[in-house]
This record gives C-alpha cells, sequence and structure tokens, in this order.
C-alpha cells in the first residue's frame, strides 16, 4: 500500500532517526534524510549520521551526497528531493523524510520562499566588506556562489549584489533559484510529524550524544577533514565542527571545548523548535509515546481516506 509521504522534523537529538527507522521496517520505505550536514561526505560523527549497519539495511538518500567543499543550498535539496521522491513512488515505494533543517522541509514541500528574513548581522558584515575590500570583491564573491545571478548585473551594482550575497548567507538560497522557481506546493500527498520532548530530558540527550561523539573520536575526524583541505568550508561552520577546530587551534582547552559544543547545541535546538513552531500543519507527538506507531497509522489511514 502506498502511502503518504511521512515528514519527521524536530530538534537535534529527540529522535527522529529512531522513528524514521522504525516507520520505514513497518511501511518497507526509503528515507530521505532532510539534513543540511549529514549532506555532506566524510562529516560522520559530528552529524549523527546512521550507522553504516543501518545504511545498508534500508535506503538512505542524501547522506554522503555530496563533498564538504561544493556549495550546496535548500533550492538544490528540494529540486532533487522532489525528483527523487516522485521516482520512489511512481515505483510503490513508500518514502520517508527525517531531518530538522527546517528551510530544506519548507523548500521541498512548499517551494523557494521568496519572502527570506536577511540576518541583520550578515548584512553588517557584507557593508563593512564593502567599504574595506571594494564593490568588485562582492562581485567575485557573487559569481562563485551564485554566477547565474551575477551573469545578469553588472559588477558595480552595489545594490544588486549586496542583495544577492545577503539572501545567500541568510538563507542558503540563490537569488536566482528565487527569481525563477514557482512556489509550487509539492505533487505528492504528505503527513508532517513533529517530535517533541521535556526541556530537561533533550538537554540531556543532547550532552550524553555530544560526550559519546568525543569519545567516538570527533577530533580525529576533524583532524582529517582539515588535511584534506575542508577546514575553511561553511560545511564545518557548524557546531561540533567549529568548537574542535578552535580546540585544535590551541585556542580552546578541551573542558571548555565540550561545554561549549554542549552550550552551542541547545541554543541550536531552541531555533530548531521556534522555527517549527510556526507551522501549524504539524502534528506533533510528545516523547517518550509508547503509541506513537499506531498513532500514526491513524494519521495515514485519514489521510487515505481524503
Amino acid at each position: 500500500m502506498l502511502i503518504p509521504v511521512l515528514v519527521i522534523a524536530g530538534q537535534t537529538a529527540v529522535g527522529k532517526t529512531d522513528l524514521s527507522i522504525e516507520l520505514a521496517e513497518k511501511y518497507q520505505a526509503e528515507i530521505i534524510s532532510a539534513d543540511s550536514r549529514q549532506v555532506y561526505k566524510y562529516l560522520d560523527i559530528g552529524t549523527a549520521k546512521p550507522s553504516k549497519a543501518i545504511l545498508k539495511r534500508l535506503n538512505h538518500h542524501f547522506i554522503n551526497h555530496i563533498s564538504p567543499d561544493i556549495k550546496y543550498t535548500a533550492g538544490d535539496f528540494a529540486q532533487e528531493a522532489r525528483q527523487k521522491i516522485n521516482e520512489l513512488r511512481s515505483i510503490q515505494k513508500n518514502v520517508i523524510v527525517a531531518g530538522g533543517s527546517g528551510l530544506y522541509i519548507k523548500a521541498l514541500l512548499e517551494g523557494i520562499i521568496n519572502d527570506v528574513k536577511v540576518d541583520q548581522e550578515i548584512q553588517n558584515s557584507l557593508y563593512r566588506r564593502l567599504k574595506d575590500e571594494g564593490v568588485y570583491e562582492l562581485y567575485n564573491d557573487l559569481k562563485r556562489i551564485d554566477p547565474d545571478l551575477a551573469k545578469r548585473i553588472s559588477s558595480n551594482d552595489k545594490q544588486r549584489i549586496l542583495r544577492g550575497l545577503e539572501v545567500y548567507y541568510s538563507a542558503g538560497i540563490r537569488l536566482s533559484e528565487m527569481q525563477k522557481a514557482d512556489e509550487e506546493p509539492a505533487a505528492f500527498p504528505y503527513i508532517k510529524i513533529g517530535l517533541n520532548m521535556k526541556r530537561e530530558a533533550l538537554y540531556s540527550r543532547i550532552n550524553a550524544r555530544a560526550d559519546m561523539m568525543m569519545n567516538d573520536g570527533l577530533v580525529e575526524e576533524v583532524k582529517t577533514l582539515i588535511n584534506l583541505g575542508y577546514e575553511n568550508t561553511n560545511a564545518l561552520n557548524t557546531v561540533g565542527y567549529k568548537e574542535i577546530i578552535r580546540f585544535l587551534k590551541n585556542e580552546i582547552d578541551y573542558d571548555s571545548c565540550i561545554t561549549l559544543i554542549k552550550q552551542n547545541t541547545r541554543r541550536y535546538a531552541k531555533r530548531q523548535m521556534t522555527w517549527f513552531r510556526k507551522d501549524t500543519s504539524i502534528n506533533w507527538f510528545n516523547l517518550p509515546d509508547t503509541d506513537i506507531i499506531e498513532k500514526i497509522s491513524s494519521l495515514i489511514r485519514e489521510k487515505n481516506k481524503q
């Protein structure tokens, strides 16, 4: 039986992966990862990717998808993931989407959204760069991240250059993609499922996961990535990796590094929930919930009647 696409969202460490695996086994489904860091090769421990055994047992897509030096936006993901989902459903394969990257999920289900909220700090930084480096250096930056837009504007068009850069650095979406994309919703039926748990329990899981990552060799993973030349990529500008890089540069000690990873992960989880709470179409489940599979099955039955 072909079921609606199940989209599992929620904060980091809340249990999205475990639920997606359980549902995938129940419905013989394949899993689409909506995680903006698991998409990169070599970032394994710090992104909490499923184990190699699980990846071998269940088909996952958009994990280890690209190398860390490649720019990959929410628009890229939306386009490729829609194509993959349609392809799987055309051969009667069920699909589960799981991840905590709210922009990825929004772009996948709703299309590229044009009303990007620009980060004020990013905007201020770009204006400082304009003053210190000049417009041509910013134009070169735009040519690298959004060549289609750069081709259409003058190298002296400060306003449009700044707009292209601030949109990309704020939202991970190329302005050229936004300008040509219709905000078409996904053609496939879906059910959005949100996972939540008490803050104390979630923070305990976050702290335990950080300790486990360190014990599993996160420092060595980062050393390897640096040796491969990926230190200054956007992929490593994320919680877990940037703190380790500071530790390896002797900017902070080991204990401070672990403390910062836990603290910054908790802050990230808070931002995730702020994003997801705005979506009134999510069916929320408070964990632990021993009946969650049956409740989701009930949602599927109701959706199939529509």
